[in-house]
């Protein structure tokens, strides 16, 4: 069987249908959201339950000049701390993978150990990163809070070539935001 080749334009279009098909999935499936909490309050807005619209927004958010980079549709940064979040133009920012993943904790480039004499070591990419020893939970919890959420931090710079103007900015002036330059400066 011949692989089939797809122009640039197909390519784009199919990966804005798929981002299209996994809002709907996320935001309605009962299933996904019984073995995914994160998405039992979740919905989506009557405006992007038409194709035409979603497709509308990415566009006006540079999606075909970033898709590239693994743009990811997150919810969470703009409704932090909301119990219940809603898919919409509104409350969604194109995001580059890398920044989602290190906010949901899928396939982690950064993870945490402990061992029993209070030494924290963060996994990095696949390596060992010694931040300290910690001998009360505070202290220990402080200083991986502040670890992680300077890596978020610079993560967010990272993206901010891969995403669009305006949804960098909300990003930097999104709650979420204060809360990991409170943690990363200490």
């Amino acid at each position: 069987m011949k692989k089939e080749i797809l122009s640039t334009e197909e390519l784009l279009e199919k990966k804005m249908q798929n981002l299209y098909m996994n809002r709907l999935r996320l935001a309605k499936s009962t299933n996904y959201s019984i073995s995914h909490p994160c998405y039992s309050n979740t919905s989506i807005d009557s405006t992007w339950e038409d194709y035409t619209n979603f497709k509308e927004w990415l566009l006006n958010n540079d999606y075909q000049n970033n898709y590239q980079y693994k743009l990811n549709i997150d919810k969470d940064i703009l409704q932090w701390n909301n119990t219940s979040k809603i898919y919409s133009p509104t409350t969604c920012l194109l995001i580059p993978e890398k920044l989602n993943k290190a906010l949901i904790r899928v396939k982690p480039d950064f993870s945490i150990t402990k061992k029993e004499n209070g030494v924290l070591n963060v996994n990095m990419y696949g390596k060992l990163v010694y931040i300290g020893t910690f001998t009360d939970d505070e202290e220990y919890q402080y200083n991986y809070k502040k670890y992680k959420c300077s890596w978020i931090n610079s993560l967010i710079q990272y993206s901010q070539s891969r995403m669009s103007s305006e949804h960098y900015e909300l990003l930097l002036n999104s709650n979420f935001y204060k809360l990991v330059n409170k943690y990363s400066r200490g």
